[in-house]
């Protein structure tokens, strides 16, 4: 999560950044809305940024990021291990 916002500050310079939180019994869902105040340049495409995308693919997660309308989402879907007795 973290990491998630301090990206959002740093490279799109947002002014603020919405988090929500939900869960299911087989995963965790955290989804990042930021206004982004610096849009990639003309024909310049931003990708995924790297070092979330690695912590989440080795958590078994997934990452997605769309942009539109001067907003940046993300989302992570991390699974929740099952305890063993």
């Amino acid at each position: 999560m973290r990491e998630a916002v301090a990206n959002a500050v740093r490279h799109a310079e947002a002014k603020s950044v919405t988090v929500s939180l939900a869960a299911t019994a087989d995963e965790l869902r955290l989804v990042f809305v930021n206004d982004i105040t610096v849009p990639p340049a003309a024909g310049k495409r931003l990708g995924m940024p790297a070092s979330l995308q690695e912590r989440v693919e080795q958590s078994g997660g997934t990452l997605d990021m769309s942009r539109g309308m001067a907003v940046t989402k993300i989302a992570i879907t991390l699974p929740i291990a099952k305890r063993r007795r």
